[in-house]
């Protein structure tokens, strides 16, 4: 019972202490890899989140639509979006910091939902 709730506070107990050890290693020409790492962990946590309810769909399309979202937030938080008009979109929606984070997690525990 408890392994359900001890395994994503594991997570991210786990992915704090990386993050900050990481963030103290690494120069800061070099951030993207931490911006990367974050993203990888965070879609990781949402799907340990979602571990314990699989129903083992094999929906590819909302796979596909997934990977494109979180492969977008990544590329956006790297600034490689250079499109104003998205870029305005995204900062008036309030796409910022913690937001996004929070989509990376939503959109791990739907990947396998």
């Amino acid at each position: 019972m408890f392994k359900k709730y001890i395994y994503p506070l594991f997570i991210i107990l786990m992915m704090s202490i990386g993050l900050r050890f990481l963030d103290g290693v690494i120069s800061d020409n070099y951030d993207f890899i931490i911006i990367i790492l974050r993203c990888i962990l965070l879609f990781y946590f949402g799907v340990s989140l979602s571990y314990f309810y699989r129903n083992k769909n094999q929906k590819w399309f909302k796979k596909l639509v997934i990977s494109f979202i979180v492969l977008f937030l990544l590329f956006y938080e790297l600034g490689y979006i250079l499109a104003p008009q998205i870029i305005n979109i995204l900062d008036t929606l309030g796409f910022k910091g913690y937001i996004i984070y929070l989509v990376y997690i939503y959109c791990g525990y739907c990947f396998f939902d």
